[in-house]
């Protein structure tokens, strides 16, 4: 009689049966299986993260009391990204039955804190809602529409009593989440500026009104916040002052701290420098704590060569605001990372965001990529997602970072897709024909502007893009002082004139199983032509960007 299975053996078989649905397309079947597992098993870690990683991008119509709650703890966990639930709330939210008439109501302009207050009760009351405004950035122009709405006519009414508290500081938060992406009428400007000459006299409501559509500290008398003792103010509105006064004070004393170990000279990584100081990127809140793994699975010839070394070192070229460089330090907690970028401003919030996730094996440095050539370093792994293309020559940067890499070593690029990247080109000369400036202003005001083109227009396309709801992120997307993009061929290229030969692209499982039943042949997954030829077939495979890795070819 066969021994009965262990409550490990279920959560493996959970998670191997949600792997295989996910690689067969079935994502909500996916989705279900880990649902029902992490009910079962509720706080076990590797169900929650990977429930986490499968519901990401998933739109829900409808979930039960249960499954809410399950969704509401995941929300709060802070070793999971809130954001991946955003499209599955925001699903929810929208299949509501009181959404279509608060939509409505919103694009014609009503009172709706009047006019709908049933829609709106249901709407403000929800814990899923608010968590989502709280923890990540909404990336659905309806909802984004009703929220800045609901924000217009709190505001001039002076009133944030008309939603709960609590809601007023949820979308508070959410508006800084965007960095204020959000589209303010005139109206709304001029009584902002009422309101924020009151500043000396503003209590926790008054304040919630004015973070609505600017930071705690762009206020005259923000220093004075300084004093105050966190357990004087509220629940709701802690939160508003320690990441608009405390943290932003923090950031602005850490990146006078931050060390500059190259000069930055070339007028392009000057001026990438000037956007990114501007525009700190990625914008990012929660983070999706991975599992430590041993370098050694990465880079097997290292322990080869070399089994004397006890620790690792890691390169993450262009660390930005810290999401990547944290989540590799986590990674590899036995290795010691050092992550570069031309943005004080990133780095300090990436340095603050270390010491919050207690990140002790991490470094971070100023410096331009194309400069570190007589560093005179080697490092067993390099990772540079996202960067060498905003660069004057991208290959130049690229056989800096070659040069780097200890025999044995891994590097691991990411790279824009031209065929992909390809329908962004009519949101980016939309916004150069109309000549917003990547200003704040400009960018919300190009983001109204692209929201009010009929549904048919090209340049609408950006709205199924993450990267549109947040101004850096916007500003990243089509308003960039620098970008290339390649294609599959024009990498392989690459790869050949730098000596380095591809090892893996890294791709959804649906992506690669598709792949290998086109080309079954084992060595078919390391051949650029034939991924190229796929590409051509599925455009949009790759439209985040390419990610791969590659070694040195001897």
């Amino acid at each position: 009689m066969p021994a009965p299975s262990s409550s490990a053996d279920n959560i493996v078989a959970g998670l191997n049966l949600a792997n295989t649905l996910r690689a067969q397309g079935r994502q909500l079947d996916a989705v279900q299986v880990l649902l029902e597992g992490v009910a079962t098993h509720p706080r076990d870690s590797r169900i929650r993260l990977a429930l986490a990683a499968a519901i990401d991008g998933f739109p829900l119509d409808s979930a039960d009391p249960a499954v809410r709650e399950i969704l509401l703890d995941l929300c709060r966990d802070e070793n999971i990204a809130t954001q991946c639930f955003a499209d599955a709330v925001i699903g929810l939210t929208k299949s509501s039955a009181g959404f279509p008439g608060l939509l409505a109501a919103s694009i014609a302009r009503r009172d709706v804190l009047a006019a709908c207050i049933p829609e709106v009760s249901a709407f403000v009351r929800e814990p899923l809602l608010r968590a989502i405004l709280s923890g990540a950035v909404v990336n659905d122009p309806d909802l984004e529409h009703v929220l800045a709405h609901i924000r217009r006519c709190m505001l001039l009414r002076a009133d944030a009593e008309t939603v709960t508290f609590e809601f007023a500081c949820a979308l508070a938060r959410q508006c800084f989440n965007t960095e204020y992406a959000m589209f303010a009428a005139e109206d709304e400007t001029q009584a902002l500026h009422r309101l924020q000459q009151q500043a000396g006299s503003m209590d926790e409501k008054a304040l919630v009104l004015a973070a609505l559509y600017a930071p705690l500290n762009h206020l005259p008398q923000w220093e004075r916040m300084l004093q105050w003792k966190p357990e004087n103010l509220s629940d709701a509105f802690r939160p508003i002052w320690q990441t608009q006064v405390v943290h932003y004070r923090q950031e602005r004393a850490l990146a006078e701290q931050i060390e500059a170990i190259t000069p930055i000279t070339s007028d392009v990584s000057q001026a990438v420098r000037g956007m990114y100081e501007e525009n700190p990127y990625p914008r990012w809140l929660t983070l999706q704590r991975p599992q430590a793994r041993s370098l050694a699975e990465v880079a097997p010839d290292l322990a080869a060569r070399d089994s004397s070394r006890t620790r690792g070192s890691i390169l993450i070229a262009g660390g930005g605001t810290g999401q990547h460089p944290i989540h590799a330090a986590l990674t590899f907690p036995d290795c010691e990372v050092i992550a570069v970028d031309l943005s004080r401003a990133s780095l300090a919030y990436a340095t603050r965001m270390a010491e919050r996730f207690g990140v002790k094996n991490l470094t971070f440095r100023q410096a331009d990529i194309l400069e570190l050539a007589s560093w005179g370093q080697q490092f067993d792994l390099i990772e540079s997602l996202g960067v060498l293309h905003h660069m004057k020559d991208p290959l130049a940067g690229w056989r800096v970072l070659a040069g780097l890499l200890r025999p044995g070593g891994v590097m691991r690029i990411g790279l824009y897709s031209t065929i992909a990247r390809k329908p962004l080109q009519a949101a980016r000369e939309f916004a150069r024909q109309s000549g917003f400036p990547g200003t704040a202003e400009g960018i919300r005001n190009c983001r109204r502007a692209i929201l009010d083109l009929p549904e048919t227009h090209p340049a609408r396309v950006v709205l199924i893009s993450d990267d549109f709801y947040s101004s850096s992120g916007c500003r990243d997307l089509i308003m960039h002082v620098q970008e290339h993009s390649f294609t599959l061929l024009q990498i392989a290229a690459c790869l050949r004139e730098l000596g380095l030969q591809l090892l893996s692209l890294q791709c959804p499982p649906e992506v690669h199983a598709a792949f290998r039943a086109a080309h079954p042949d084992p060595a078919a997954v390391t051949d650029l032509a034939l991924w190229d030829r796929f590409e051509q077939r599925h455009p949009d495979i790759f439209r985040g960007m390419y990610q791969f890795s590659c070694r040195r070819s001897n």
